[in-house]
């Protein structure tokens, strides 16, 4: 948990207890994520400098320096790229075992960047910014795979699925759109069981479950995907199918009418076998 002046707090899921604090120069935290292995950890503040962390000893050292305050930091899955999304409307990429190897993927004066995500595969990378827009980057070969356009507000966090087949996306607009990362060019499905701003979206590891976090009421929302996982919890309590109406009401008039828990079973007559 990176705080507003007192550092970095490390919670051990499994136990009960105080949190380990981690202080650096800077101690008004703005992003941070895990390397794989869950042995270091990259850190960012309002200063813009880049501290690597090593967890077993509570010593940092110094990655990096942007030139405005980092608010978005992720790693890719195979721990060989870090991206940034600074204040002041820059992206920055960095092969971390040769940080060096640094380079500007994107550089837009006064939008700010306040979202960052690679995909499980590696070869895309997601951001949001201040303005409610959404880019899917080859960031290889520094391209622009889609321009997202569905929010009106800053975008304040996304994820790709971990099966890579979605990308979520929240903002400050109140919605959470669900992208198929195979074809960005269709339109995305609209969650809407949050309201206010939204601030976060996780995925479930097996990607069938999504979970948002806003201002409304302090509640955390679960809801499934894919229709088909929808479809696998209404009939554990329905044992019909779902009108029409009910489907446009529950599930959306953008996802195609099907029987919700298959053919349902009829009641006839048994004739005797000589007739």
């Amino acid at each position: 948990c990176g705080t507003d002046g007192n550092g970095i707090q490390l919670f051990r899921t499994n136990t009960q207890g105080d949190p380990r604090i981690l202080n650096g120069d800077d101690n008004r935290i703005r992003s941070l994520d895990f390397m794989p292995g869950n042995e270091q950890m990259f850190a960012a503040g309002t200063g813009g400098k880049i501290i690597l962390w090593d967890l077993q000893s509570g010593r940092g050292r110094e990655f990096a320096t942007a030139s405005s305050a980092v608010d978005a930091l992720v790693v890719s899955g195979d721990g060989k790229w870090l991206a940034a999304g600074t204040r002041d409307g820059k992206i920055l990429v960095w092969e971390i075992e040769n940080p060096d190897q640094q380079f500007t993927l994107r550089e837009d004066a006064g939008n700010s960047v306040f979202a960052l995500d690679f995909n499980a595969g590696g070869n895309l990378l997601a951001s949001g910014d201040l303005n409610g827009n959404v880019v899917v980057w080859d960031f290889k070969s520094r391209s622009v795979v889609n321009s997202l356009r569905g929010h009106s507000a800053r975008i304040t966090s996304l994820k790709f699925s971990p099966d890579g087949r979605l990308l979520a996306t929240s903002s400050n607009d109140g919605s959470v759109l669900m992208w198929e990362t195979a074809n960005l060019n269709t339109q995305p499905v609209v969650l809407s069981a949050n309201s206010g701003f939204i601030f976060s979206v996780a995925f479930s590891p097996d990607s069938k479950n999504m979970i948002t976090g806003s201002t409304d009421e302090n509640r955390l929302v679960l809801s499934p995907t894919r229709s088909e996982y929808m479809i696998g919890d209404i009939c554990t309590t329905l044992d019909r199918n779902f009108t029409t109406e009910e489907w446009n009401a529950y599930v959306g008039t953008d996802i195609p009418y099907e029987d919700t828990c298959g053919e349902a079973p009829s009641i006839g007559i048994k004739r005797p076998e000589n007739e």
